[in-house]
């Protein structure tokens, strides 16, 4: 059985170094970026960026957050998974987190 997860929005409760990031997930085991593309998105504290970003959830699924830095390679920012376990469950929130980037941000997404 799959499910679809919505991601809705992401929360930026304490940013990394950088003030921008992007999106990818990590499906079937290969890297597949599915946002932002081409933009970034300030994130700073306080931050709500609204997404409407719709995965395939085949078990479970990571979502991996990262910066995109110009000069350097780009920074995890941290990750949550997603699971077809909890399709119908409403609105869900989750904290990714990075102890080398000491950023905090809340995933909020639901699962049908």
């Amino acid at each position: 059985m799959t499910a679809t997860a919505t991601i809705d929005e992401i929360v930026c409760l304490t940013p990394s170094t950088s003030t921008d990031f992007s999106l990818s997930g990590v499906i079937d085991g290969a890297d597949h970026a599915v946002w932002p593309g081409d933009s970034t998105f300030p994130a700073a504290a306080g931050a709500q960026i609204p997404l409407g970003i719709q995965l395939t959830v085949d078990g479970s699924q990571e979502v991996f957050l990262w910066d995109q830095d110009d000069v350097s390679a780009d920074d995890l920012l941290g990750s949550v998974t997603i699971s077809e376990d909890e399709q119908g469950g409403g609105s869900l929130s989750k904290l990714a987190h990075s102890e080398e980037e000491r950023s905090y941000y809340y995933v909020q997404y639901h699962v049908d």
